[in-house]
């Protein structure tokens, strides 16, 4: 973790997300006042932001240093779309987190793999519906969403449901929901992005058990700068306490430094099994 910026109002927030933007897909939804991207970034700016680069990305790539308040940047994309997701990404974890002191393990696993969940349907189904001509811009392979972007019937739904209220997405969204949750328990062996979907629920559950003994640290900490901004905290004051508690728990400039290598050895040998690399692989290699 190094050059890190901090963000102490929301209008700041706004600010840098928005220059992070590389495709005029997110940067219109975000100039929206009613977008699907404008919608995230909104929740996201309601709180204090740390962003950095990354000083040893082999570790802090893996790291979900989101979760208390510090995004990494990723200039290295070459897709400008795949870039934009994987912040949206990000965000969304950031905007949907809540935080608890003294939290138990059990209910704590339940909160972190739902926000998982949350933030993998928003930018690997929800976002190709919301944002037209996305997928045309993201992946030059197939993608588990393609099986219901192909479907007339799903997208004559989608289009019915366009500008209907809360109810009408609800109840568009809740079968493809539904279906997600059933390939994360029981994938079609035969469907190698089925079973990569199921693989990452694995990786899920190795990044709880990492983080069981430490996890209380995070919440307690986090749950308080929650509420030093609920009772109307200078900003300022409070980035400033944080970014002092980020370097209390580094090690060689790294927060959570054994958390983040035990976990990294587990995403680089899942990434080598069932990573996105397979499916890029031209047909004749």
């Amino acid at each position: 973790m190094k050059a890190s910026t901090a963000l102490a109002s929301p209008k700041q927030v706004h600010e840098h997300v928005r220059a992070l933007w590389r495709t005029d897909l997110f940067r219109r939804s975000h100039d929206d006042a009613g977008g699907f991207v404008r919608g995230i970034i909104d929740r996201f700016a309601a709180l204090p932001r740390v962003f950095y680069e990354m000083s040893e990305p082999d570790i802090e790539a893996s790291h979900f240093s989101v979760w208390f308040d510090a995004i990494a940047q990723r200039p290295w994309y070459d897709s400008d779309a795949v870039s934009d997701l994987y912040y949206l990404h990000e965000f969304k974890h950031a905007a949907g987190m809540t935080y608890q002191d003294g939290m138990p393990w059990n209910r704590w696993f339940t909160k972190m793999v739902s926000n998982e969940f949350e933030a993998s349907f928003c930018t690997e189904v929800q976002a190709y519906f919301e944002l037209p001509g996305l997928r045309e811009r993201s992946f030059p392979f197939d993608i588990w969403a393609d099986r219901f972007l192909a479907d007339k019937a799903i997208g004559d739904r989608w289009a019915a449901c366009r500008g209907m209220g809360d109810s009408a997405a609800v109840a568009f969204w809740t079968p493809l929901r539904a279906r997600r949750k059933e390939v994360m328990v029981k994938p079609d062996p035969f469907d190698f992005i089925e079973l990569q979907i199921r693989a990452y629920v694995e990786q899920n559950l190795e990044w709880v058990r990492i983080w069981q003994r430490s996890y209380p640290l995070v919440e307690a900490h986090m749950s308080a700068l929650v509420g030093a901004v609920a009772k109307g905290g200078d900003w300022s004051t409070v980035l400033k306490s944080h970014q002092d508690w980020l370097a209390a728990v580094s090690e060689a400039a790294v927060p959570f430094r054994r958390e983040a290598e035990e976990f990294a050895q587990i995403y680089h040998a899942n990434k080598a099994r069932y990573g996105n690399v397979h499916l890029g692989k031209k047909a004749a290699e």
